[in-house]
């Protein structure tokens, strides 16, 4: 049987002739094509043939029918910026408040913010568009804009009434992801239109959090001056200034501390903003921190001091630096343990030879009876084992 194609059978000619050929085949209004699932509704959009719309619909096109993109009509309207053909689809009745049906499930809003397309997002807003649809992933047309960094298209949907603080299916709100992404200005717009300073992500993180664990001074001073509260805690009992402090952003540690954040709270494992520093090796934030006044010998989990903690990641470089800042190589943690072994398991033969030579006792051994060289034995270097022989006892 012959069966047109869609653009075919709308170039046929006036509206008259193609009034005659839907009614002698009256299927034909909803046959779609081969390749891309498209029907002549959807021909007529994006042909342009706007005049065609309120016949075919007439006629029984169903606009909620998609191609195999998951467009229906009105999607290809809006990504092709056929307003003239949108607003008469809307005339009969549709909807820009659709859903794709088919690979990433996204609103028609998303879509167009995704292209920063402003023209036609500024069309939708003024046809009843629900700046607050979220697509089958919980996400609004705001964490979208957030994702692109739109920031004229974010400022258009907070004008017309979006949440920045809509949760997606994961708990994230567009708030908090600025914050993450240390993208200030859009930050600042959500913050005048009601961004929460006091939300949380998943883990319990603040915008507070998340701008100084990204070491985003300019977010984490906008927050602030915001009142962002600086004491807040996230899952691990961490504040903003541990989480700064253990990724080494040393300017953002600075910012915080200027705000009032607390240079001796402890998080779940007894470690304050100082102990993170020096576990993640970073030895000018230490610096900072200290000269900030930061309590040099506090003990983290297990009474062990920021030596042991260095020492334990290998971090002889900055184990010398602390030591200079004035703390004693004589502590030792809970299990009787000197700084020989955490030095035997993972510092240099050097390393070991400085603490022997410092004073250091390799035959004084922990609460348990272990020594030093059974440490090294069992998790450090060759060369080490060596050293730690000749100069323990038998």
């Amino acid at each position: 049987m012959w069966r047109p194609r869609p653009a075919k059978f709308l170039g046929l000619g006036d509206r008259r002739g193609v009034t005659e050929l839907l009614d002698d085949l009256p299927f034909l209004a909803n046959h779609p094509n081969a390749t891309s699932q498209s029907t002549p509704l959807m021909a007529a959009v994006t042909t342009g043939r706007c005049d065609m719309i309120g016949l075919l619909v007439e006629r029984g096109a169903d606009m909620d029918t998609p191609n195999l993109e998951g467009n229906t009509a009105m999607g290809l309207a809006l990504q092709l910026g056929h307003l003239d053909c949108a607003d008469e689809l809307l005339a009969q009745g549709d909807t820009v408040n659709r859903i794709t049906t088919t690979g990433m499930e996204r609103t028609l809003l998303n879509k167009v913010v995704a292209k920063e397309d402003d023209e036609v997002l500024a069309f939708i807003l003024a046809r009843d568009g629900d700046v607050n649809l979220a697509d089958t992933k919980g996400r609004t047309a705001l964490h979208v804009a957030v994702d692109a960094g739109a920031e004229v298209s974010l400022g258009l949907l907070l004008d017309h009434g979006a949440n920045p603080n809509a949760l997606n299916e994961e708990g994230w709100t567009p708030f908090l992801l600025a914050a993450r992404y240390g993208k200030t200005s859009l930050l600042a717009a959500m913050l005048a239109h009601g961004g929460d300073t006091g939300s949380q992500s998943p883990v319990g993180e603040t915008a507070l959090h998340l701008a100084a664990a990204g070491g985003h001074g300019e977010a984490v001073e906008r927050l602030i001056a915001a009142g962002a509260d600086v004491t807040a805690l996230d899952h691990l009992m961490m504040t903003a200034l541990h989480r700064a402090a253990w990724a080494g952003h040393d300017a953002t540690a600075e910012r915080l501390l200027d705000g009032g954040a607390p240079l001796e709270a402890t998080d779940n494992a007894a470690c304050t903003p100082l102990h993170l520093a020096v576990m993640g090796g970073h030895q000018q934030t230490a610096g900072t921190l200290i000269a900030r006044g930061a309590v040099i010998g506090a003990l983290a989990h297990r009474g062990r001091n920021v030596l042991f903690l260095a020492l334990e990641q290998g971090h002889t470089d900055l184990a010398r630096f602390l030591h200079g800042q004035g703390i004693s190589l004589d502590g030792r943690d809970d299990e009787g343990r000197s700084l020989l072994f955490p030095a035997a398991t993972t510092g240099s033969v050097d390393t070991v030879n400085w603490l022997v030579k410092s004073g250091l006792d390799p035959n004084e051994a922990d609460q348990n009876g272990v020594l030093p060289l059974h440490r090294a034995v069992g998790d450090g270097d060759v060369s080490t084992v060596r050293y730690l022989l000749d100069v323990t006892e038998e």
